[in-house]
């Protein structure tokens, strides 16, 4: 039986992680989360893993008493994530933040299993991570590239590939009227079902900006190679063209459930979970180009990977503070990327590009794009 070690089980991705973990009958070795205390504990009276980990707060008492009493570990603080990193034969690291990127080289080193739905890792420190997983197995949990690992794996013969986006809640509205968008409305999907940050960068695009990075650390492929389309649907999960123009795509209802079952079998394929697609049902697929007019973030993200070096990071740390900046009430939607395109114009990174050095610059550009925040507001 495979144990499972959940870094980030209290978050969206996390609980449904651990809903298939119960379906599947699987082993959880290692629970850890940032603060939710309560939520966290449940899970560990649940599941009654070897190992808990909480990165910011304290364990009540009753649980401490009860981990002693069952021999589980217990730890609090920042690295309690490389301690769980090497619990366990498949670590799921849907955590939010940099901070991932040491427990995540430090497991596939360790050659173990990594399902990845962690962002911020890949595309800050990609080279490195994918460096680290030529010792062990990395499976990207993003339905996306999830969907493009399935379709080349084993094939070098990749000519384009094909990111799908939903378009997020406000498509095909335009500038004037995106200047209008409330944090309420720009947290809804109409299609997944995820946390408010993620949503909101789904509804700008630079989810999809982000992704498209992903795709050529992931797949060692140009910018200019990657594609993406609207897809409202959000049953095609991407598709990939091959140099004799075949072109393959992966389709299944939405829900994450279906990617992370995949990278928790990987390499078995075993039997569903979700509903099946009824093709009948759907009638029509359809696919769009962006527009990049009124949603700029797709471009803004595409200049960072081409420019390289740390402005994938300066993107990435850029656009948390100007996310939470809308979320509460300080700038407009249409801010959003406004405010990380000045940060990747204005910020100079340092030259020491390394995950130590990714790690200061991602907080030193957070510390830099609120100052320019406050500079604007004020």
């Amino acid at each position: 039986m495979k144990k499972i070690a959940v870094l980030g089980c209290t978050g969206s991705v996390g609980t449904q992680t651990l809903e298939v973990i119960d379906k599947c009958g699987y082993r959880v070795s290692a629970l850890v989360a940032h603060s939710d205390v309560a939520r966290l504990e449940s899970f560990a009276v649940r599941f009654k893993p070897e190992f808990v980990g909480l990165i910011d707060g304290r364990f009540s008492d009753e649980f401490i008493e009860f981990c002693d009493k069952i021999g589980c570990e217990y730890a609090t603080g920042v690295l309690v994530m490389e301690r769980a990193a090497l619990c366990g034969d498949v670590i799921c690291v849907s955590t939010a933040g940099v901070q991932a990127i040491d427990p995540i080289i430090h497991a596939l080193n360790a050659g173990k299993t990594v399902a990845l739905s962690n962002k911020e890792s890949l595309v800050c420190a990609g080279e490195f991570i994918m460096e680290a997983a030529k010792n062990g197995n990395l499976i990207p949990v993003d339905s996306e590239h999830n969907a493009v690992f399935q379709l080349v794996e084993g094939r070098s013969d990749v000519k384009k590939i094909i990111l799908t986006a939903s378009g997020g809640a406000f498509f095909g509205k335009t500038s004037a009227e995106l200047a209008q968008v409330t944090p309420e409305g720009a947290t809804f999907n109409p299609n997944w079902k995820m946390g408010k940050k993620i949503t909101v960068d789904s509804a700008t695009l630079m989810n999809k900006g982000l992704e498209v990075i992903e795709a050529c650390r992931l797949f060692g492929v140009e910018e200019k190679d990657v594609e993406v389309l609207v897809h409202r649907q959000s049953v095609v999960h991407s598709l990939v063209e091959f140099a004799d123009g075949g072109v393959f795509a992966l389709l299944n209802n939405p829900d994450m459930k279906y990617p992370i079952k995949y990278a928790l079998d990987y390499p078995e394929r075993t039997r569903s979970i979700i509903e099946p697609l009824d093709l009948v049902k759907l009638r029509e697929l359809t696919f769009e180009k962006p527009d990049n007019a009124a949603f700029p973030s797709l471009e803004v993200a595409r200049q960072a990977i081409r420019s390289g070096g740390f402005y994938p990071t300066v993107l990435t740390a850029a656009d948390d503070c100007a996310v939470s900046a809308f979320l509460n009430g300080k700038i407009l939607f249409t801010q959003i990327p406004e405010v990380i395109d000045s940060a990747m114009q204005k910020y100079r990174p340092c030259e020491d590009y390394g995950v130590t050095g990714i790690l200061r610059e991602y907080d030193r550009v957070k510390a830099f794009t609120q100052k320019e925040l406050f500079r604007t507001n004020a």
